[in-house]
């Protein structure tokens, strides 16, 4: 059987699931069969060159190879017709330097950015939905002053207006609860609302705004920062979805905390505007 010019990769993530001793017995059976064989092992434990009756290097001829860009120069004659480059625990630091490498020759430039792009709509929607979700929750509370926000007219028409109206509103409450869950405070008119404080003030008889917290404030409304560290935590782990060199991920970190900032910057400034008699309504930034 001619396999002249031919790859064949025997990969897993998983240990112990016979990779090594596949790629030994295959490359000692091609090797048997007359054709010439090379018998590259990348794996960091190094097996494959004493499984072929090679001492090991390390990995170290590898190593240099790829990380100087010169061919390699493997072990010749272990077997006839068989050629091996050992593998070993030298290639567990060429990964990180292959890294580092990515990340700091400007090659890779478009790839950083999509990477600390991802995590920051991530940890941007995560806190836009646990945002919605205290809203629900708020509505479930203020019940009783929702419905009489919806008793202000009888009319079937004027309670569908309201309702309409509310759902209109709806993202201008959320992205407001989500403000309060960063820190920061939203406003409608004179009324300013916080996690730590509100302050009174003429607002619209919209039922959304039962949503609304009133003074004086419980700690549950001071937990609602809880929402943020975990936002928080949903970009992080992101970032963290690639293994990076400890100041290329804090860095990488900082670009995604960043963009985060400026799109919850930029709904803030969108939920903004004049809401007619009541004043200007939008986030503190």
């Amino acid at each position: 059987m001619a396999i002249s010019n031919t790859t064949i990769a025997v990969m897993n993530g998983k240990g112990g699931v016979g990779k090594t001793s596949v790629v030994a017995n295959l490359s000692a059976l091609f090797a048997a069969s007359g054709q010439r064989v090379l018998a590259v092992d990348l794996d960091p434990q190094g097996n494959l060159a004493e499984d072929l009756g090679h001492s090991d290097d390390d990995g170290k001829e590898l190593a240099a190879a790829i990380s100087t860009r010169r061919a390699p120069r493997p072990v010749k004659g272990v077997r006839e017709n068989l050629d091996v480059l050992p593998g070993g625990y030298e290639l567990e630091e060429l990964n990180s330097q292959l890294i580092i490498e990515k990340y700091t020759t400007g090659v890779a430039t478009e790839t950083w950015l999509a990477e600390s792009l991802w995590p920051a709509v991530i940890g941007v929607l995560t806190l836009l939905a646990l945002s919605c979700a205290v809203v629900a929750a708020s509505l479930v509370v203020h019940w009783g002053t929702m419905h009489d926000l919806f008793g202000i007219t009888d009319s079937f028409v004027g309670q569908l207006s309201l309702t309409a109206l509310s759902l209109l509103y709806l993202p201008n409450v959320v992205v407001g609860a989500a403000a309060m869950a960063v820190g920061s405070s939203a406003h409608i008119g004179f009324a300013t609302f916080s996690a730590f404080t509100v302050f009174g003030g003429d607002i619209p008889a919209l039922p959304i705004l039962a949503a609304l917290p009133t003074p004086p404030l419980g700690p549950v409304w001071v937990a609602l920062l809880i929402l943020g560290a975990v936002a928080g935590v949903a970009l992080g782990q992101q970032c963290a979805r690639r293994p990076l060199p400890l100041a290329l991920a804090m860095a990488k970190l900082a670009v995604a905390s960043l963009l985060a900032a400026v799109m919850l910057a930029m709904l803030g400034w969108a939920g903004g505007g004049a809401l007619g008699n009541f004043g200007q309504v939008g986030v503190d930034q």
